[in-house]
């Protein structure tokens, strides 16, 4: 008798235990739920994020190239306006026959000057027009084509100039010329256009007596090895593995996303199918190198 009461109150406790596990494993099992469930909120808020950055960084550029075509399409209209006037005034002296030899050679030396100034300043507005519509182009699309590199790195610093134009940096290019591959150029444009404004927001102080930011690019066997390298005042180590992470910023207060270098991160690994690294030393400066494979021509 003894022994069934044993067994019994032995089995009762085992069911009270296995009634407790099934209801912790069903607990278990609902915050599991809930937990993939803000993961998949939490990675679609980053997306939307990332995206908006994206269009962010579009509505600056087309700020900034706004900003610079409005001042060559501005002297040429000056000088438009100012060709018109001394046509006028030559037009009068020739039709009251008061028009001498030195008035018409006058007219010959300032509508030539003028001339040269109306069109050097459209070729500035075609070109800045050109980068943009390209730059824009390749930045909303995911497309691959055919481009020269060392060109294309121009087209994308031009595209940048009115942010950088008072920040007092010399940008040098190192590249081939003949240089030209198969890729993503929008994914090249964001990765230099990130790295170069990042450098001249974070990378200097008042110290730096020279400024200077270097971009090298460079064929090793089937890929393209691309650096930007500054001389500023380095990444401190601690802050250094956290660069690439999303929403890590040091110039939060001044309205960093800490998505930038994120976002070019994503942009190496992901749709270049390649790396991003960054090499740096305090005092002496940084060099980020993205490498990733395409096809030369």
């Amino acid at each position: 008798m003894f022994f069934i009461k044993t067994l019994l109150k032995a089995n009762k406790k085992a069911a009270v235990a296995n009634n407790r596990l099934t209801a912790t494993i069903a607990e278990l099992e609902l915050t599991q739920g809930e937990l993939t469930g803000t993961i998949a909120h939490l990675q679609s808020a980053q997306q939307q994020l990332i995206a908006a950055e994206k269009m962010a960084s579009l509505g600056n550029l087309v700020a900034g190239i706004a900003h610079e075509i409005n001042t060559p399409v501005g002297v040429g209209l000056t000088g438009i306006s100012h060709f018109q006037t001394i046509t006028a005034d030559l037009t009068t002296k020739y039709n009251q026959q008061t028009m001498k030899k030195s008035d018409f050679e006058n007219y010959l030396k300032i509508s030539n000057e003028a001339a040269s100034l109306i069109h050097n300043n459209l070729e500035r507005t075609a070109e800045l027009v050109q980068s943009f519509k390209q730059i824009s182009v390749d930045q909303s699309s995911d497309e691959q084509r055919t481009f020269n590199v060392l060109e294309y790195i121009h087209q994308t610093l031009n595209s940048i100039h009115n942010a950088i134009k008072r920040s007092d940096i010399t940008i040098t290019v190192d590249c081939d010329e003949s240089l030209t591959i198969v890729s993503f150029p929008g994914a090249l444009s964001q990765i230099i256009t990130n790295l170069v404004l990042n450098a001249s927001i974070h990378a200097f102080d008042d110290k730096t007596p020279a400024k200077s930011i270097v971009i090298s690019a460079t064929r090793q066997t089937d890929s393209l090895i691309l650096k930007v390298t500054d001389n500023g005042k380095g990444i401190p180590e601690n802050i250094e593995k956290k660069i690439f992470d999303p929403f890590f910023t040091t110039n939060r207060d001044n309205g960093g996303s800490g998505l930038g270098l994120n976002i070019i991160f994503n942009v190496a690994t992901s749709q270049l199918k390649g790396t991003l690294l960054c090499s740096t030393k305090v005092g002496e400066g940084s060099e980020f190198t993205t490498s990733f494979p395409c096809n030369f021509q």
